[in-house]
């Protein structure tokens, strides 16, 4: 086929995903983007999940030193 006869050869409609088909080093790049946002939101939730418990222990130290206040008053 000559370059001539490719030009002449509509090229078919990209939806949004189509480009990474076409692609092949940008399914890699963003397989692993999405890995490292992956592992990250992980750290995040884990770090989330820690602050959540370490409320939940204060909360109830504060809600026991209420109540002792409250006896003795």
């Amino acid at each position: 086929m000559s370059k001539k006869d490719r030009n002449d050869i509509p090229e078919p409609p990209l939806t949004p995903v189509e480009p990474l088909l076409y692609e092949p080093h940008w399914t890699g790049d963003v397989l692993k983007l999405l890995m490292h946002i992956t592992r990250k939101l992980n750290e995040i939730i884990k770090k989330i999940d820690e602050l959540d418990r370490k409320i939940a222990e204060v909360s109830s130290k504060v809600d026991v030193i209420s109540k002792r206040l409250s006896e003795t008053y």
